[in-house]
């Protein structure tokens, strides 16, 4: 039985991933980044693969109240920064009830998808979380780009 559950345990653990490494940029958070998950990714450097939808999922803990929710995302590879342009939708409120209230705990889920011109590389993602007042949160993660 004991090795029945370690089994389990495993198999759960690696199906669903582990919370991805992200460090902050911006200048002023009004919310706080409880975790991040990308789909099928267990180490710090996630591999993506160009021209194919990747979920993400993160928990927002948001300092103030908002009426609206969108996410900018963009990739910085050799130094050039461009926006990802194909989101399935950069409105966070189809994921999240809105309004926002600040002290709650949010849970959101976005598709990215790396255009099929972007070579094999290490790169970084960066999200920006915006509100009515401009960013509540900027993270970015590393990635390696895939075919």
């Amino acid at each position: 039985k004991m090795r029945s559950l370690a089994f389990v345990l495993v198999f759960v653990g690696l199906a669903c991933g582990g919370h991805v490494p992200i460090s902050y940029c911006g200048t002023m958070s009004r919310a706080r980044i409880e975790h991040v998950d990308i789909e099928q990714c267990d180490s710090e450097s996630c591999v993506i693969r160009r021209g194919r939808w990747t979920r993400f999922m993160f928990a927002l803990d948001p300092y103030v109240n908002s009426t609206t929710l969108t996410l900018d995302a963009s990739l910085t590879l050799v130094g050039m920064s461009s926006p990802v342009t194909a989101l399935g939708s950069s409105n966070l409120c189809g994921y999240v009830r809105c309004p926002i209230l600040a002290g709650r705990t949010y849970d959101a889920a976005a598709q990215i998808m790396i255009g099929t011109w972007v070579p094999r590389s290490r790169a970084m993602l960066t999200y920006r979380i915006n509100g009515d007042d401009g960013e509540l949160a900027c993270f970015a993660t590393n990635v390696k780009i895939a075919y």
